[in-house]
């Protein structure tokens, strides 16, 4: 079981679309830091040539200029921020997503299958799945978070400045203003559990779909289609999954991970499921 998890991992990021997701996540950040870079500048500008009006230390307590606040899961404003919530699920899936309908497609999942079981080979499969969707994410907000760090402050928000969306019941939220590194992490990890998450339903989907593309493409749809529904139809937006992707817009702790274990277990447990009790050879 270990030997296939491990070949299957390998098979994961030792691909071309695993470094095109990579490289997508990078540009996507882009457009969140090169806004906000702008921002700094203009700002510095008016500060050297208004310098009577400006207190020494006018830069340290202006919370805008803050690399926490600039970071994408927080700041909510940017093209890149919009960018990032809708291409999680594609940039999730673009690693690995599309294996096992290659390997159903190419008739090489039976031959694994004769070796070691079905439910062992769906297992590793969801695994290898799921670690590499989250990778293209948790690079995106690290790689990030570096950039913002290169042209900001890195001290801890200020709590009474009304800058930021961060509010007692966000998970993370009483860290975010006291120890911010450890709240950035925090959500790395949270995020890019949405994005093993939402890759891993594309390891059901290879059993109904007939083409590839709809296979990728069933993480996006499920996630715009969800967000549609209760952000329009029932007005229940602190449930949609784009809102709790991210740092900005999330709701509380018990959402937030309810949602992606059910996802886990739409992937995880339901796919097995049917995969199991149903004849693959």
């Amino acid at each position: 079981m270990w030997n296939t998890i491990k070949t299957e991992l390998y098979k994961s990021i030792h691909n071309r679309w695993f470094a095109i997701a990579l490289l997508l996540a990078f540009i996507v950040q882009l457009f969140s830091f090169f806004p906000n870079l702008d921002f700094v500048k203009q700002a510095m500008e008016f500060a050297e040539s208004n310098l009577e009006l400006i207190s020494p230390n006018w830069r340290g307590s202006n919370d805008q200029m803050n690399m926490y606040v600039m970071w994408l899961s927080e700041e909510g404003y940017t093209m890149g921020f919009t960018l990032a919530s809708y291409m999680l699920p594609i940039l999730a899936v673009l690693p690995f997503g599309w294996s096992m309908f290659s390997e159903k497609e190419k008739n090489y999942c039976g031959n694994v299958i004769c070796r070691i079981g079905k439910v062992k080979y769906y297992v590793a499969k969801y695994i290898a799945v799921f670690i590499s969707g989250s990778l293209p994410i948790a690079f995106m907000l690290i790689s990030n978070l570096v950039l913002c760090a290169l042209i900001g402050e890195h001290g801890a928000p200020l709590p009474y400045t009304m800058t930021t969306s961060v509010v007692h019941g966000n998970v993370a939220s009483e860290l975010y203003y006291t120890k911010p590194m450890l709240a950035a992490i925090i959500w790395t990890l949270i995020s890019s559990l949405w994005g093993g998450a939402l890759a891993g339903l594309t390891i059901p989907a290879s059993r109904f779909f007939k083409r590839s593309i709809f296979v990728l493409l069933t993480p996006f749809f499920i996630t715009v289609l969800e967000d549609n529904i209760c952000t329009i139809v029932l007005n229940k937006g602190k449930f949609s999954f784009m809102n709790n992707i991210f740092l900005c817009g999330s709701y509380s702790g018990d959402i937030v991970f309810s949602e992606i274990a059910i996802l886990i277990a739409l992937g995880l447990a339901v796919g097995l499921i049917d995969y199991a009790r149903t004849e693959v050879l």
